[in-house]
């Protein structure tokens, strides 16, 4: 009788088991062999766009941390015009880039408008906020949703991602983005 593809052994191997993990901010210690791992996403900033997380500190949770977002949700009743993401500049002398999409959809039907912005802004260091330049608007609509729009507007140190809905329809809208500063 062949013996090929046997495998014995009289050792016993034992496993390793981590007992800590190192996160970007903090240690994670598991509870019962087990670690709990988060997703979640902030518009706090962070050079990578990402971080990993010890939450809290010597915790059984690591959270995965997708950083400098930002998003928002709006609903236009009419050609009326919303605010769909805002975003404090803060008071510090900042320049800052921004892609943001931006989905609406007409909640009788599946009529749709979508767009992507893209903008850069910048803080002067006394609390306020300036647009650099036109903003970039690469442009999705249903025929019906041709009248519906996004702009960009200033008040104050924040920066705001606006959508104008069309006569007659209700519009959900949802916005994601991302941005970059120096």
């Amino acid at each position: 009788m062949s013996q090929a593809g046997t495998v014995s052994s009289n050792t016993s191997i034992t496993p390793r088991v981590l007992t800590t993990f190192q996160t970007d901010t903090g240690i994670s210690i598991p509870q019962l062999n087990n670690i709990i791992i988060l997703g979640e996403d902030t518009s706090n900033d962070n050079y990578n766009g990402i971080q990993v997380q010890s939450n809290p500190n010597l915790g059984d949770e690591i959270h995965i941390v997708l950083t400098n977002r930002v998003k928002g949700l709006a609903t236009t009743f009419g050609a009326i015009t919303q605010s769909v993401m805002s975003f404090t500049l803060g008071s510090f002398l900042r320049s800052f880039r921004f892609v943001v999409d931006v989905i609406g959809r007409n909640i009788a039907n599946s009529e749709t408008a979508g767009y992507t912005i893209f903008f850069t802004a910048r803080a002067d260091g006394l609390g306020n906020a300036f647009i650099v330049s036109q903003p970039f608007v690469d442009v999705d609509e249903d025929p019906a949703m041709v009248p519906c729009d996004v702009s960009v507007s200033v008040t104050g140190s924040s920066v705001s991602v606006n959508v104008t809905g069309t006569t007659g329809k209700t519009i959900d809208w949802r916005s994601l983005g991302t941005y970059i500063d120096v």
